[in-house]
């Protein structure tokens, strides 16, 4: 099963829109003083930056006065929340000066102690506010909207390093990001994609992990969806590592990708995708009752359940050897969608399974409008015709099924029934030896606005080399066409493919069926 799809961000993250008016907001009132006589000289030096005739080399000159009044001799200010307060907004107003970037000399700010390091103001800034919060948990909420400009800058230079790749770079602003504004998603987002982005499985399940936890105790509607998707990678992550590894590792990424499947189903119990997944890694195996109740389960589901779900259904059901029930959930997914290819297929195998084979017809030519290039369903057609074959041979075997090499005694009525279907197996070998080129269909599925058909195109060994023109129609639930388009190879010899892509524009687009042209 190819999984490997977390992240669906495998394109850009998008930079955050944030609300201007959000973030210039006034905090609402809080008790913490800053007007006590510990703090005199700093509140009029920092005063001084906003006086109306201050010059921009005055501005500094006040800022850097200000952080050394309050930084110099911090132990003799008893007010320390207020101290702390206070430089979170001498180095807010730092940040807004002409010139200024985030790391800065330490003696340029104003601080008096190492001054010719640096100093990084996006940390010090949340170095001051986080020390006031702790001291004032009440103010929390409050003190958290004056860093909620900075935070908004960082995060989003996150996501800038993010999408041009450099991942470093990311990792460091992402992470500030979060020891600015640690209840945001955001940061989180940046960390996850990065990870992928490394394909590191250590850094993506500790991301994809807190992802999940910081996204759900939101109440965000964008938040919780992360963290639904950060559930979601989380299975697929560890269903993708319990497929080749050696036991008792197998087990156990089996047993972790059911628990973050678990919780997911929690929120989005009508995703059958997942539920199926479960049901899979969890080993259940379904009988005649558990057949039943989940075909009933998917019936009353109505529309919050696609056809492509549907056909998974009985797929699942198909595997259980449920064959009854799996038919009845492919009929369901083509009302939905009749042009539904694995629905038709599978719907064939079920009829076949169960010895219906004089009803197999109508989805065999409907096969054959679909996708005429796939040998497969030729090679279905046969498989139809031996089972019928065999068939005969054990009802004039007095029930019991030949051995490979036993002869059995037919009558005349049944030699007459096995040349006819002699001659059809003859004739569906001669089909599927005839289909070039062949095609396999590789992709189907929606864009904004349509839906993109994909296919590799193969000319088999010794047949002719040719171009090729694919027409490809785009269907609704009516088998109606929607859209039409087409893709042309270039030269292909025998043995040698080539990919086409055509993509249909249009509402309400849920199949194809195409054709081949030389």
């Amino acid at each position: 099963m190819a999984m490997r799809s977390w992240m669906r961000g495998a394109a850009p993250v998008a930079a955050l829109a944030l609300v201007a008016a959000a973030l210039g907001a006034q905090a609402p009132k809080c008790d913490i003083p800053t007007q006590d006589p510990s703090l005199l000289q700093a509140n009029l030096t920092f005063g001084g930056a906003f006086r109306k005739d201050a010059k921009p080399a005055d501005k500094t000159k006040a800022l850097a006065a200000a952080v050394k009044a309050l930084t110099t001799n911090p132990e003799a200010i008893a007010n320390q929340p207020g101290r702390n307060f206070l430089l979170g907004q001498v180095l807010l107003t730092w940040l807004e000066q002409p010139g200024i970037t985030q790391v800065q000399p330490r003696g340029t700010i104003g601080y008096t102690t190492n001054p010719t390091g640096t100093v990084d103001l996006h940390a010090a800034i949340d170095s001051a506010f986080r020390a006031a919060r702790e001291a004032k948990p009440e103010c929390a909420d409050s003190l958290r909207l004056y860093t909620l400009p900075v935070w908004g800058k960082v995060v989003n230079q996150a996501v800038d390093f993010l999408n041009k790749g450099e991942l470093d770079s990311a990792s460091v602003y992402a992470q500030r990001s979060i020891e600015l504004n640690p209840s945001s998603h955001y940061g989180y987002q940046v960390m996850a994609g990065l990870s992928q982005t490394k394909d590191d499985t250590a850094m993506m399940v500790e991301w994809f992990t807190k992802g999940a936890d910081i996204g759900l105790a939101s109440k965000d509607t964008s938040a919780r969806a992360f963290g639904e998707s950060m559930l979601l990678n989380l299975g697929v992550m560890y269903q993708n590592a319990s497929i080749d590894a050696p036991e008792p590792r197998k087990a156990e990424y089996a047993r972790k990708a059911v628990d973050a499947y678990k919780r997911y189903s929690e929120r989005k119990p009508d995703d059958m995708t997942v539920r199926l997944r479960i049901m899979k890694l969890a080993g259940t195996k379904l009988d005649a009752a558990g057949a039943k109740a989940l075909v009933d389960t998917v019936a009353a589901m109505g529309d919050r359940i696609t056809d492509a779900q549907l056909a998974d259904v009985g797929n699942e059901l198909s595997k259980n050897e449920q064959n009854a029930a799996a038919l009845q959930v492919y009929e369901m997914a083509l009302k939905r969608n009749p042009a539904n290819r694995d629905a038709l297929y599978n719907a064939a195998v079920a009829l076949n399974n169960m010895e219906r084979y004089d009803e197999i017809g109508p989805y065999f030519a409907k096969l054959r409008a679909v996708d005429p290039n796939n040998p497969g369903i030729y090679q279905l057609g046969q498989n139809t015709i031996r089972a019928r074959r065999l068939a005969i041979q054990t009802k004039a075997n007095k029930g019991v099924r030949p051995k490979p090499g036993q002869s059995v005694t037919l009558t005349p009525a049944q030699n007459a029934q096995m040349k006819v279907l002699q001659d059809s197996l003859l004739a569906y070998g001669k089909m599927m030896n005839d289909v070039s080129p062949v095609v396999q269909v590789t992709q189907f599925s929606p864009t904004a606005g349509g839906a993109r058909f994909g296919a590799f195109v193969q000319v088999p060994p010794m047949k002719p080399a040719g171009t090729f023109t694919v027409t490809v129609e785009f269907l609704d639930a009516r088998e109606q066409v929607v859209a039409t388009g087409t893709a042309t190879t270039k030269a292909i010899e025998p043995g040698s493919g080539e990919p086409v892509s055509v993509e249909g524009k249009g509402a309400g687009i849920v199949a194809f069926r195409y054709k081949v042209a030389k």
